[in-house]
């Protein structure tokens, strides 16, 4: 009897030893297991991440390509504008000097004769040349102030213009 509790005894330690060591087996594996699936899911993770701030890059540089266009587009508006500004200085001071080519005539034709004619004609294009040539300037600096107003509003971001995202704003990776 003794010896069948001895052996009871040592089948139960044996028994026992064997369980407890297939299952440090199992819970290793599911241990490995685990491990395995956390690294993949922060390797996905870090893969999203990496995705999204790659997308972010590409929508800020398209808003900045967009926004470089808009800039050249108003550049190149306002040298137009200021083309025809030129031309049109030019005319204003061609018209001026038509206007006073005629008065000088008239001045050389209305004869000695007439002495007050001549000084009020005289007078009066004295003071249409300082009229004329001081609304001519006005009238440019006017037009040059309106064409770089007009720029700068044709260069700044509308309200049609998408957001430009802040790489701060993309979410941390998460921990599993």
């Amino acid at each position: 009897m003794k010896s069948l509790l001895i052996s009871s005894l040592v089948a139960a330690v044996l028994a026992f030893a064997a369980a407890w060591t297939v299952q440090g087996w199992r819970y290793d594996g599911q241990i490995a297991e685990l491990n395995r699936k956390h690294e993949t899911a922060l390797a996905d993770q870090a893969l999203d991440l990496a995705e999204q701030r790659t997308d972010q890059i590409r929508h800020v540089l398209k808003a900045e390509r967009n926004q470089r266009a808009q800039v050249d587009q108003a550049l190149a508006a306002a040298r137009g504008r200021e083309v025809a500004l030129q031309r049109d200085v030019a005319a204003v001071r061609a018209q001026r000097d038509g206007l006073r080519d005629a008065a000088d005539a008239a001045v050389r034709m209305s004869g000695e004769s007439h002495s007050a004619c001549l000084s009020r004609v005289a007078a009066f294009r004295e003071v249409f040349d300082q009229c004329a040539a001081r609304y001519g300037e006005l009238a440019e600096r006017a037009d040059r102030h309106v064409s770089d107003v007009r720029t700068l509003i044709e260069a700044w971001p509308g309200p049609a213009a998408p957001p430009v995202p802040r790489m701060a704003d993309s979410a941390a990776p998460k921990q599993e």
